[in-house]
C-alpha cells in the first residue's frame, strides 16, 4: 500500500536534512522509498515522499 508524508521547510532551512529526520522518525527505510517530489514556491520548501507501508 503507498503512502505519502508531506515535508515543508522555510526558505533558509535545509528540505534534505528535514527529509532524513522525517525518514528516522516514521522508521521508513529507504528500500520502501518509492520518490521524493521536491518543490519550491515563495518562502517555503517543499517535498512529497512516497512509500510502501
Amino acid at each position: 500500500m503507498k503512502r505519502t508524508k508531506l515535508v515543508y521547510v522555510n526558505k533558509n532551512e535545509d528540505i534534505e536534512k528535514k527529509v532524513q529526520e522525517t525518514l528516522n522518525k516514521y522508521h521508513i527505510k529507504k528500500e520502501q522509498v518509492i520518490e521524493i517530489c521536491y518543490s519550491e514556491k515563495d518562502s517555503n520548501k517543499n517535498a512529497l515522499i512516497v512509500y510502501n507501508a
